[in-house]
């Protein structure tokens, strides 16, 4: 799927008709939006999936009351109340199946009726052609089984859910979900679910053989065996994260009593608020006063030339005029003229016209401006002429110099104030933290020991049921529909492992070389190791050896994770755009710009990057340049609560 361009009309705090045109070419892949935290962002995501997919996108087969409660609350409020009832999502996408390319225009439409209840109405065309109500919903459940809406989640890199999924160190459990997404191996399991309970409704027990009974029972110990094990598994990964964090939280305090004594509490906290505060108003004056340098400053300074420019520009348009009207007021169409106006001297008349418009004096074209030239000109004088932008700026500066000298005496008080220790407080968190470790671990022990009973107890039931299995075989001869389900459960658990080992095979190369790309250490990684079973993740180095992911940063686990989602949709064939929403939040320098200059660029056919201006300012918005097709700006009125969309970044 390849988004080309969405419509809000009355979405969110979108106001009226809000265009965003999505087109990309193969060299300019990105578009940008920017934004500042609560302008429209989400909204404008939220959008493109619940236009798409409606009540589905939410979990739901059909509109129910839930479904409009949810869509009422994503309506513009404005609209709401001046009765502008007039909202939708017009999404324009295109879509390939066996190698043909259709194109469709969606529009889901969203009235009252005279109750005052929400209505819902969708058009569809594809190719041109307008679908009827019939072949809407054959077209959206095709659409669910091959574009099911996880996709568009799962190929959006949240910088925040990356961050969580990391620290939270659930790496193995989000690629296994991609995976099956993306290669739709998710219908299989469905299938085997479905033929598990089919089984069970439709065996007659009191005519189950022995072998059959106790294939059921061991299945259902199984189902038990692996929720605790799958319960402690996670038990234990969340207590491993809280192992490490409070022995940070110990390393931490101890070397903040060892080096400092202590830590200032509110005063000092407030003052470093203060002195970030006057940094970032004097940073934006010093932009302001750049500005007006490198713009206005020379003009003021050369005022006099410009005035003579300019008298020079308006006498030349003058003599411009006049020779034009004198050449164009030929022999021909003067004889034409004294006759319609039954006169009968035409010098006298080409005389008098060209004296309404005789200029003082003809002037030599020293210039030759065209009209736009002019016009340019003309502003520029109209600019300085208007206020005395010499003397604000003046007092910019001016301003500056104060706010220096105030973040001066606030740095000398915080100095004073660090020379404050707190040694009881940070020898008793220490205390604390020291017995918070202490039952983390004995949980730890105590959980790891029930993880290998439950393990050795799953493979002992795995063991009876491939033995009773074996058993049924012999006695059945899959001669009952049991034994048939059984046989196409085992076929496609069967088949879903040698696809996905396959396809794993594929991603650890691809994105083995993405990575490789992206990382600032070269060649530091040989190879990526992914289970096809646990999909649990090892690295190795070039000298063969494994890399404890713990020891590797948390932005390098950030982009060995995008590196191998991007691998599993490359590998899926599946087209679809890749969303990049606040993703550089915890990278250093070097891969924000390998990100932006290697990863994006090349993620596929379409990438849309959401950002904060501090997030993507102007030295990494020059590296994505290049490759943008389209960029806007989405401004929020405070007064209004009503985002605009406009063309471009931000201005720096």
């Amino acid at each position: 799927m390849i988004l080309h361009d969405i419509t809000l009309l009355n979405i969110g705090a979108y106001r009226g008709y809000n265009d965003f045109d999505l087109n990309t070419t193969t060299e300019k892949p990105v578009i940008l939006i920017g934004g500042q935290n609560g302008a429209g962002k989400t909204t404008f995501l939220n959008a493109i999936k619940l236009g798409i997919f409606g009540a589905y996108s939410l979990g739901y087969k059909t509109e129910n009351a839930e479904y409009f409660n949810y869509v009422h609350s994503t309506l513009n409020h404005t609209a709401l109340k001046t009765k502008d009832h007039n909202f939708g999502i017009k999404i324009h996408f295109s879509l390939t199946e066996a190698f043909k390319t259709t194109e469709y225009l969606l529009h889901r439409k969203w009235t009252f009726n005279k109750d005052q209840k929400l209505k819902e109405t969708v058009y569809l065309t594809g190719n041109g052609k307008l679908f009827s109500d019939s072949e809407i919903d054959l077209f959206f459940g095709k659409l669910k089984e091959n574009m099911p809406p996880q996709i568009l989640d799962l190929c959006l890199f949240d910088g925040e859910e990356i961050s969580r999924i990391i620290i939270e160190n659930n790496l193995s459990t989000h690629i296994e979900k991609v995976s099956k997404v993306a290669f739709n191996l998710e219908l299989f399991e469905t299938l085997e679910a479905d033929l598990n309970k089919y089984s069970k409704q439709v065996i007659d027990q009191s005519s189950l053989k022995k072998e059959e009974k106790a294939l059921i029972d061991i299945q259902e110990q199984l189902l038990v065996k692996r929720e605790n094990l799958n319960e402690s598994s996670n038990r234990l990964t969340h207590l491993q994260n809280e192992h490490l964090i409070v022995s940070d939280e110990i390393n931490a305090a101890k070397k903040t009593f060892t080096n400092f004594g202590g830590i200032v509490k509110t005063e000092h906290e407030d003052m470093l608020k203060q002195i970030n505060q006057l940094d970032h108003t004097r940073a934006r004056r010093k932009e302001e006063i750049k500005n007006f340098v490198a713009t206005l400053l020379p003009f003021y300074l050369a005022k006099d030339l410009l005035v003579e420019t300019r008298n020079q520009l308006s006498s030349e348009n003058d003599s411009l005029l006049y020779n034009k009207l004198n050449s164009a007021l030929s022999d021909e169409a003067l004889s034409k003229l004294t006759k319609e106006l039954n006169l009968t001297d035409s010098d006298f008349l080409k005389k008098q016209i060209l004296k309404t418009i005789e200029p003082t004096s003809l002037s030599n074209d020293l210039h030759n401006a065209s009209f736009s030239e002019t016009s340019l000109v003309e502003n520029v004088f109209l600019e300085i002429t208007k206020e005395n932008k010499l003397t604000a700026n003046a007092e910019l500066l001016e301003a500056n110099r104060q706010d220096k000298a105030v973040i001066r005496t606030l740095k000398d008080k915080i100095k004073v104030h660090d020379q404050n220790t707190e040694f009881n407080t940070i020898i008793n968190d220490i205390e604390s933290l020291t017995t918070k470790l202490q039952s983390i671990t004995s949980e730890i022990e105590i959980l790891q020991a029930q993880i290998s009973t439950i393990t050795n107890e799953l493979q002992t039931l795995v063991d009876k049921e491939n033995n009773v299995k074996n058993a049924l075989r012999n006695i059945n001869k899959f001669e009952n529909s049991f034994a048939h389900s059984q046989a196409i459960i085992e076929m496609s658990t069967k088949f879903r492992e040698i696809q996905m080992s396959k396809k794993m095979q594929t991603v650890q190369v691809k994105s083995l070389a993405m990575l490789n790309q992206i990382f600032r250490k070269e060649d530091y990684i040989s190879s990526i190791i992914i289970n096809p079973t646990t999909f649990e993740v090892r690295i190795k180095n070039n000298r063969d050896e494994d890399i404890e992911l713990k020891t590797i940063s948390a932005g390098e686990k950030e982009i060995l994770l995008i590196s191998i989602i991007w691998a599993i949709f490359e590998v899926s064939n599946k087209k679809v755009p890749f969303i990049f929403d606040t993703l550089l939040g915890r990278l250093d320098k070097h891969h924000k710009e390998s990100l932006l200059k290697t990863f994006i660029p090349n993620s596929g056919t379409q990438a849309i990057v959401l950002s904060t201006d501090s997030e993507i300012d102007e030295s990494h918005y020059d590296l994505l340049v290049p490759h943008l097709s389209h960029s806007y700006k989405l401004m929020f009125d405070t007064q209004t609560s009503e985002t605009t969309v406009h063309e471009g970044y931000f201005e720096f």
